[in-house]
This record gives C-alpha cells, structure tokens and sequence, in this order.
C-alpha cells in the first residue's frame, strides 16, 4: 500500500477526519459507546494530508468526525506544528490553515457535523469570503447572496 494510503473517492474529492470519538452523552446516540471519548488528530498531520489531498487535485474537501466542533477539546487546543510554524489544534485556526491551502488550488473546504451552537462561531469564517460556505447545510447567521443556505 502507498504511504499516502488509498482514496476510494474521485478525484476531485475526498473526506478528511479530524477526529474519532465523542465527548457528549446524548441519550439517543451510541457514538461515545461504539467510539469512546474524543481523540483528536495532530493539528499538523491533518494539515499536511490536506496538501497532498490538494496537490493531487482535491478540490472539495470534506471535513468530518463525529463532534467536528469539538476538535482540539480533548488536548486542550494545544499547539502542533505545521511547516515549522505553531498552530493550535482548534477548529478555528484548522479552518484558517485549511482555506489557506486550499486557496491556490481554486478548492473549498466543506465542514460536515458541525452543531448548530458550533455555526455561529465558525460562521466569521464559512461567509462570504472564505471557500467553505458552499454547502447545501449552511445554517449561518449571515444569510449573504454567497451562501447557498440564503
């Protein structure tokens, strides 16, 4: 098998997770029980799998876990490293790094699982300007002519 893995996806997208498992304890849902508790990834081996992901020519990137909001909790946002500056494993410095990647490629980036508590924090960032505002799930408080949930 490659070091990069094998995509099962088109070309032209591809899912990447941020995190396994889940910290709420909703009466209705088994996650927590199938999945434990929330494990973030490294702030920086996302980031990097999110460049060879653009760089084979990605151009939607589908951001997901099962809490995808809660990423960097469980680590205490602590920092990592990507391209030997600090980033911190939060959701809102991962949506910066990734729009920035994903910019030069023309792509976007599709945040999937985020609550609708979650939304108005990341709202800032999906609309207008940044490339993750393309989804048919856009709930933002912005209601922009750019976002397909208006």
């Amino acid at each position: 098998m490659p070091a990069q893995g094998i995509k099962l996806t088109p070309k032209h997208y591809a899912y990447l997770k941020i995190s396994e498992g889940c910290n709420h304890r909703c009466t209705f849902c088994i996650i927590p029980s199938m999945r434990g508790d929330l494990v973030s990834r490294p702030v920086g081996d996302v980031l990097r799998e999110a460049r060879t992901l653009f760089e084979a020519g990605v151009k939607e990137l589908l951001v997901v876990s099962q809490d995808t909001s809660a990423y960097g909790v469980d680590v205490k946002f602590r920092s990592g490293f990507f391209d030997g500056r600090p980033v911190k494993t939060r959701m809102v410095e991962l949506c910066e790094q990734l729009a920035k990647l994903a910019e030069p490629h023309g792509a976007w980036v599709r945040l999937h699982y985020v609550p609708v508590s979650a939304r108005r924090r990341t709202a800032a960032l999906s609309c207008p300007a940044a490339p993750c505002c393309r989804t048919s799930t856009c709930r933002c408080s912005t209601r922009t002519p750019t976002c397909s949930g208006a």
